[in-house]
């Protein structure tokens, strides 16, 4: 199924699996910054409309932080939106044991049968459908070429978590601020920690830890991940001021070649040079991605070179 077929299919079911009434406004609260992203989902609404006489599509948007502040009380009001961005995991749990979350399993088959098993059972609860997963994010370290050049750091050289601290040593010796993060607003910063604990503990550890197994958090995968991050926190490898940067500073730093590498997101792609002084950012070859899973420690279970997360439309009841 294709994105458009996807997104309209999420449409179909807010309307009532694609029953539509006269002057009907579905109101859909996205989080995005980026320009190119809003032109799609705007064309799309566009098409829709046209196609379904009497029916509205509406887009709206919120800046990151202000979507998750501000989403909680719109969902209390009496305007809330029809549907809206999720990343899933406990927050959408919560809003579904709020009852703000409608179940439509029975909506989803046709969709559902297209997609990934671990696309969909990332936004149930209980086995029961609650969003509709479009599109799934790579997190993964992002290096500036040149200032990896500059301090004699070769990316394809870094196959351990050894390798990964020994590059951050280079570059500080070179003068060169090795990661910039911005920690003001902290799901940035847990990355690391986060990707540790899966790295080493393998992709149920946090599971597995939330239901309680093998001693819960405080057992041997949380203590290694939190000896490696201690390790890299020793190197002090960030800027400085990076427990009061925002996300959007970070960005704008690593477009304006501050720091040598950032762990974000593929959204960073957009945002590094939306945000930096010059406006421009990064030439598009200057910078790349890390080929391995650098976060992986000695002794961990490294799969992917990345991390990744989802994006849906939840359902409002």
């Amino acid at each position: 199924m294709s994105f458009r077929s996807l997104a309209l299919a999420s449409v179909a079911i807010a309307l009532g699996a694609g029953v539509a009434w006269a002057d009907t406004t579905v109101t859909v609260l996205h989080v995005s910054e980026n320009p190119a992203q809003k032109a799609v989902w705007e064309k799309i609404a566009k098409d829709y409309n046209a196609e379904h006489k009497g029916v509205k599509v509406e887009f709206k948007y919120l800046e990151n932080e202000a979507f998750k502040a501000k989403l909680p009380t719109m969902l209390q009001s009496s305007d809330r939106p029809d549907l809206f961005y999720s990343w899933s995991g406990g927050v959408m749990q919560a809003q579904d044991k709020a009852g703000f979350l409608k179940d439509i399993t029975a909506d989803v088959g046709p969709v559902e049968a297209t997609m990934a098993p671990t696309a969909v059972d990332a936004f149930k609860v209980d086995g029961k459908v609650v969003g509709v997963p479009f599109e799934v994010g790579e997190v993964a370290f992002y290096y500036n070429k040149k200032l990896f050049e500059k301090a004699g750091v070769k990316a394809e050289d870094i196959k351990s978590w050894d390798d990964f601290l020994g590059a951050v040593k280079k570059l500080k010796a070179a003068g060169i601020t090795p990661i910039v993060v911005g920690a003001g607003e902290k799901w940035p910063m847990h990355f690391y920690y986060s990707y540790l604990v899966m790295r080493i503990g393998g992709e149920t550890a946090l599971a597995d830890a939330k239901a309680g197994k093998d001693g819960g958090f405080k057992n041997a995968t949380f203590v290694e991940a939190g000896k490696r991050l201690l390790e890299l926190a020793a190197l002090e490898p960030f800027q400085p001021g990076y427990l009061s940067t925002k996300h959007t500073e970070s960005a704008g730093m690593f477009g304006d070649g501050k720091a040598a590498m950032d762990l974000m997101g593929q959204w960073l792609l957009a945002m590094q040079g939306q945000f930096s002084v010059s406006g421009k950012g990064l030439a598009e070859d200057g910078c790349r991605v890390l080929p391995v899973a650098v976060a992986c420690a000695k002794t961990g279970h490294g799969r992917a070179p990345s991390g990744g997360q989802s994006g849906h439309f939840g359902l409002r009841s």
